[in-house]
């Protein structure tokens, strides 16, 4: 509170701006904390407004109720996939693309590179942010996951964790698979072990992010961990309001936010879905055997121009 007194008390005494009593997003006061002098009205939240303030030609103004809108970049086989599944469930479609572009990516990451000096994997960490319910964030990722194990033949594979408590418990579960997706309806039930003393779960996740190894020796071999030929990608999803109860020290001290594809989105309602034909499913599938074909042929590094899924 001591942080707002002083901000209110400087903008006071700043000639472009004065106070009414209108409520304003990203600045919610406690109507007894401060007084407003010009106007008698007792209002719950006590509002600052700029009345002139010059802007540069470089000024962008933005509106913070103005949900962010997904880029057009929607293609290839990930656009069949949008379009069809779009006319089953709520979902929106960013969600569709997204995770079948990270899963697409996980399948993918052992054996396609980005054609540049940094060799960047096809791999990323997705967070589907969205309301309960409407959003349908869990029954994206269900469908998709589902997919793909169809699809994919015994020369692809696609390995899929539903959680981990550990570092030691994701070590144990990568060697078992090299690439692993690590996928959690509740990305919070995953941050959350951060929280737990001597923890290193989250620093594990966030070095493997741009790496294919990880180790940490202890005292206890049992507790010492060694990760090599890794390739982990990561599937999440999470309320608005409880993606914001996520950014404690913690997190944010390691550098995984740094790492994370945040994609919101609000579904559309529908009636009851409806299973996808034989006929659309075999269209998915052509699209995603073109991919793995050119993969199959041998090639290690792709350009940008290729990598549109």
């Amino acid at each position: 509170m001591k942080h707002f007194e002083d901000q209110w008390k400087y903008l006071g005494n700043k000639s472009n701006y004065s106070f009414n009593c209108s409520y304003i997003l990203g600045l919610g006061l406690p109507g007894s904390a401060f007084e407003c002098k010009k106007c008698s009205l007792n209002r719950q939240e006590i509002g600052m407004k700029i009345v002139a303030e010059p802007q540069t030609p470089n000024t962008v103004t933005t509106n913070k109720n103005e949900p962010l809108i997904f880029p057009n970049v929607i293609a290839g086989a990930a656009h069949k996939a949008v379009e069809i599944y779009r006319r089953y469930i709520e979902a929106p479609e960013q969600f569709i693309y997204m995770t079948f572009i990270t899963l697409l990516g996980a399948v993918l990451a052992r054996m396609v590179t980005l054609d540049t000096a940094f060799k960047v994997q096809t791999r990323l960490y997705t967070v589907l942010i969205g309301p309960t319910g409407r959003s349908r964030k869990s029954t994206v990722l269900g469908l998709i996951v589902d997919l793909f194990k169809d699809i994919l033949t015994h020369d692809f594979k696609l390995d899929i964790c539903w959680g981990v408590g550990s570092d030691v418990g994701l070590a144990r579960r990568m060697k078992k698979s090299e690439s692993l997706v690590l996928a959690t309806d509740e990305f919070k039930a995953l941050t959350s072990k951060s929280s737990i003393k001597s923890s290193a779960l989250l620093p594990t996740i966030s070095t493997l992010f741009d790496r294919n190894e990880y180790s940490n020796y202890l005292k206890s071999d049992k507790d010492s961990i060694e990760i090599t030929e890794a390739y982990l990608t990561m599937i999440a999803a999470s309320t608005p309001e409880t993606f914001e109860e996520i950014w404690t020290s913690e997190f944010t001290n390691i550098g995984l936010n740094n790492r994370l594809f945040l994609v919101p989105g609000t579904g559309k309602k529908a009636p009851l879905p409806k299973n996808i034909s034989a006929i659309e499913f075999n269209s998915i599938k052509k699209e995603v055997g073109k991919i793995l074909g050119v993969v199959g042929g041998g090639v290690k590094s792709v350009s940008y121009t290729h990598l549109r899924a």
